[in-house]
């Protein structure tokens, strides 16, 4: 699979509360979208059933006290039930050809109106 990219996002927020005070500058730290989930764990002859908040973006898993709880163990799994192929999201080659084919022709065009020289 694909490593995994980080993104922060900053941006400025003015939040009014009744009273109006001056806007107060917010920067955002981390966005997590938690997924509610049960996960079966077993160790040795002993099995048992969590339940846990995924968060499949930064590929974490936290238990109900909100603490990290076998991350690196449920995406292994996740990834090996849920492998999608590594060309996944390429076109098929039909559109791959078409799409070279416009950019010919946008070539062509482009040449046609700027003249020979110009591009």
């Amino acid at each position: 699979m694909a490593d995994s990219q980080h993104f922060s996002y900053e941006g400025n927020v003015h939040i009014n509360e009744v009273r109006d005070p001056p806007p107060v500058d917010v920067k955002i730290q981390e966005v997590e979208f938690l997924n509610p989930a049960r996960i079966t764990v077993k160790s040795g002859n002993d099995t048992r059933s969590f339940m846990v908040s995924v968060d499949i973006i930064n590929r974490k898993v936290y238990d109900s006290k909100g603490n990290l709880f076998l991350s690196d163990e449920v995406f292994e799994f996740l990834d090996a039930v849920n492998s999608l192929p590594e060309d996944f999201f390429e076109a098929p080659q039909e559109v791959r050809e078409k799409a070279q084919d416009a950019a010919q022709e946008r070539d062509r065009i482009k040449k046609d109106i700027l003249g020979e020289n110009n591009e």
